[in-house]
């Protein structure tokens, strides 16, 4: 959604040591309205995926490819060379290996499989969660996937299920300090290496297209809706980027 708002860049530097006092207005409004929507929207987003999962999919589809052409734009920007293509190529195979494996993925083990707490799966448990929070700032990618990779995510949902404060503080102590050495992460790439960032961004979500996809429509009124709704989020999303862009020139 950062890309599709094209404030992406906006954010990271805003977010960042140096700037935060500068840019505190922008920051209080922007995690107000992100914590405002988290909270608010989220029983929609879960109603949505649960009773009208293929609409849902398919609009987010069409928010992705519509966005496609602009971040294709920056990533291309300046001189062009293989180490572009490597790095476009490689989070895109990355994506399709998930896409292929999502199955296997989605049979993480509880913490009761796993045989409860010991200092390995603690430690396990905090890198993974740092990791994976890194994730959440990388369009396409996102922390609950990254959790399915590393095999937490099960643990994750049952942490916050069962308000298990012990889970919880380990989990969330690495997410925050993730988030923190994320911003600054990509803020160094958007000043030293923003060609290459926005290749890997933009192999990244192309590749979630394919984890994402529900599979071809069936011929019915939401089928057809599906179709509707991808094709006109992607054009709208096309017509902000596309938009934006001018203004940028």
């Amino acid at each position: 959604m950062a890309i599709f708002f094209n404030n992406f860049e906006d954010i990271f530097r805003s977010a960042s040591a140096s700037n935060a006092k500068k840019n505190l207005p922008f920051l209080v409004f922007f995690f107000s309205g992100w914590g405002a929507g988290l909270l608010g929207i989220s029983h929609l987003i879960i109603f949505l995926l649960e009773n009208h999962g293929q609409v849902t999919y398919f609009s987010a589809m069409g928010l992705i490819l519509g966005c496609s052409p602009m971040i294709f734009g920056k990533a291309k920007a300046g001189k062009i060379a293989p180490k572009h293509a490597f790095f476009f190529a490689i989070p895109l195979a990355f994506m399709l290996f998930l896409s292929f494996n999502e199955g296997e993925l989605a049979a993480n083990a509880t913490l009761e499989q796993l045989g409860g707490l010991n200092a390995g799966l603690v430690l396990w448990l905090f890198v993974a969660s740092f990791f994976s929070s890194i994730a959440m700032l990388i369009p396409g990618v996102g922390g609950s996937l990254m959790m399915l990779t590393f095999g937490i995510y099960a643990i994750f949902i049952e942490a916050v299920a069962t308000l298990d404060l012990l889970l919880l503080a380990i989990l969330t102590s690495s997410m925050v300090l993730g988030i923190l050495a994320g911003i600054k992460i990509i803020k160094k790439l958007l000043d030293s290496y923003a060609q290459v960032l926005y290749c890997a961004i933009l192999g990244f979500i192309i590749g979630a297209v394919f984890f994402i996809f529900p599979g071809f429509p069936y011929y019915s009124g939401e089928g057809v809706l599906a179709v509707v709704l991808a094709v006109s989020f992607g054009v709208l999303a096309y017509w902000l980027s596309h938009k934006e862009g001018k203004k940028e020139a």
